[in-house]
């Protein structure tokens, strides 16, 4: 589980990209995070998986604080798919939000479980308005759609949350 307690975060310069965002991710979602701005959309994606720390509030993930001491053994245990990453962009919008198993293989392809996990992200994709696109490169999504989000993927069986920064 993640969780953020009125978590902020600011640029070098010193202006914020968010303030007291307060928000939980349970085990086995995926989080649409949607905003026009890119910097702060990633900025809350990277306090929500340890990879940065908040300036404000405070990130847990499954009962452990977010700290500098303790932040890269926390951030092991979350992953990020960055949508605008090269192998990223290659792959099908569905594809991208379908979790992946302890080999890293997505699940489509594995388990059993991938005919009842590919409608829950089908439908999901659906209701944040992204079903028509499910199988379109993310790549062209990007360049055709004036929506920009990330995904947050905390593993296990597929839900959705949308938040917005």
């Amino acid at each position: 589980m993640i969780e953020l307690f009125g978590v902020g975060a600011h640029t070098e310069t010193g202006a914020w990209l968010f303030r007291r965002v307060t928000a939980g991710f349970e085990t086995g979602e995926v989080t649409f995070v949607m905003s026009s701005d890119r910097a702060a959309r990633l900025g809350l994606l990277d306090v929500a998986a340890a990879a940065s720390i908040a300036t404000e509030g405070r990130a847990w993930i499954t009962g452990a604080a977010v700290m500098r001491e303790t932040r890269k053994v926390i951030a092991r245990r979350v992953g990020i798919v960055r949508l605008d990453s090269p192998p990223a962009a290659r792959t099908s919008v569905l594809s991208a939000v379908l979790p992946r198993d302890h080999w890293g293989l997505r699940r489509l392809f594995t388990r059993g479980r991938s005919v009842i996990e590919r409608d829950v992200a089908l439908a999901t994709l659906e209701r944040v308005g992204l079903g028509p696109c499910a199988l379109d490169a993310v790549r062209s999504l990007a360049a055709s759609d004036s929506r920009s989000w990330s995904a947050l993927s905390t593993g296990g069986s597929l839900r959705s949350t949308p938040i917005g920064c």
